[in-house]
């Protein structure tokens, strides 16, 4: 039995060893990690920021206290959760800053956080931003969609007639009119939460097809019949004809 109970605490310290070896990770200190957050402002490529952002910090459950720094200047110290602390770019000179936190615990650990470099430029820097990368992307944007209404309509000229604006339109279920889709309704999947001119009445309502829209404008009395069409049409030719008729002579 003690040579069994020997080879099991032999083994036991063979496979803690090498977990120290191979997971060093797992037999170190807690960890104090730190991580930024923009509140407003400016947050570029290449680690460039301006404006309002926050430290976050996130360590072990025994945290009692964590000193914020950039470079070597303490900009605070949070003594209770959340582990958090706003700063303003602005307040310190332009250039590259080392951030860091360290951290202190209840049984006498300071623990360091990672180190996060950032580049505190002016306002004037995301302006140019803006200018230069954000405005193009917001253009293109709204360029494709217009392009790709303006080629389909051009391709399916029927698809669009009638005054149903670019979203086009749908048959009310309640009254069975058509109306054209408004923008400012709320936007289900593939349908709309939009509310009837005719009726009044809300509904989740789909675009519409030409035919369909047609077929419920005869139906509701929008639009004539093709037949009731060719009535008018020719009621009105021959009231013109009549009109005219006065002017000629005998």
């Amino acid at each position: 039995m003690n040579t069994r109970f020997r080879k099991f605490v032999l083994l036991a310290a063979f496979f803690f060893a090498m977990s120290v070896v191979l997971f060093p990770a797992a037999a170190q200190a807690p960890e104090l990690h730190l991580r930024l957050s923009r509140d407003w402002g400016y947050g570029g490529f290449g680690g460039d920021i301006q404006g309002t952002f926050s430290f976050h910090a996130d360590g072990p459950e025994n945290l009692t206290a964590v000193a914020f720094y950039i470079d070597d200047t303490l900009v605070g110290k949070v003594e209770q959760p959340p582990w958090k602390l706003r700063f303003v770019t602005d307040a310190y000179p332009l250039g590259r800053h080392m951030l860091y936190a360290i951290g202190y615990t209840s049984d006498g650990q300071t623990l360091r956080s990672n180190e996060l470099v950032q580049n505190f430029v002016p306002a004037s820097e995301s302006t140019t931003f803006l200018i230069k990368v954000a405005a193009p992307l917001i253009l293109l944007g709204l360029g494709i969609p217009l392009l790709l209404f303006w080629l389909d309509r051009k391709r399916n000229p029927g698809k669009y007639t009638g005054n149903y604006g670019l979203l086009g339109g749908a048959v009310c279920p309640k009254c069975g009119c058509p109306f054209p889709l408004h923008g400012w309704a709320p936007n289900l999947v593939g349908t709309k939460f939009d509310r009837c001119p005719h009726c009044g009445k809300w509904s989740v309502v789909g675009r519409a097809s030409h035919e369909e829209l047609k077929a419920a404008a005869i139906a509701c009395g929008l639009e004539p019949a093709p037949g009731q069409q060719r009535a008018v049409a020719a009621e009105d030719d021959l009231a013109k004809r009549l009109a005219a008729s006065r002017y000629l002579d005998d």
